[in-house]
């Protein structure tokens, strides 16, 4: 699985894709509500995650 994630303060925008499929899709994750985080831990270990490298993101 590969998910690129563009970040803000209350939610994130993710565009994920898997290898063998030939579709992006894309989702709004919340984070006040826990589901950015539930997302994340229900990945395969195997993922990619790529995030932005601009604002505040070291």
């Amino acid at each position: 699985m590969i998910v690129g994630c563009d970040l803000h303060s209350r939610y994130q925008v993710i565009a994920m894709l898997e290898p063998w499929m030939d579709e992006v899709v894309d989702r709004r994750l919340e984070h006040e509500n826990g589901e950015a985080k539930k997302f994340y831990a229900g990945l395969p270990k195997a993922s990619l995650i790529g995030i932005e490298a601009t604002g505040y993101t070291q």
